[in-house]
């Protein structure tokens, strides 16, 4: 067999992840509390992982998502993450 069916050559259909949710992951690895509260929960279901990134950013989650909602938050919790890992710096004046 030639790989082709029918005389033709196999169609590929490539689905990439979604730019926020590549931006949400980027962002969660530079906070190691909540790495560690996502390997300690057991269900590893994107939506639950979601979940419990929303609940470590204070970010109150009810109701039944699109999967433009999806993503949506995921941006806010990116968002949210940033600024909770971002310092004010003043100045040391002598």
């Amino acid at each position: 067999m030639s790989g082709t069916m029918n005389g033709s050559p196999p169609k590929l259909d490539l689905q990439f992840f979604p730019q926020q949710m590549l931006d949400l992951h980027t962002e969660i690895r530079k906070h190691p509390p909540l790495l560690k509260l996502l390997h300690d929960q057991d269900n590893k279901d994107v939506y639950i992982q979601l979940m419990e990134i929303a609940t470590y950013c204070e970010i109150v989650v009810i109701g039944t998502f699109t999967h433009q909602d999806i993503l949506d938050l995921a941006e806010k919790c990116t968002k949210k993450l940033y600024a909770m890992r971002s310092s004010i710096i003043i100045p040391y004046a002598h």
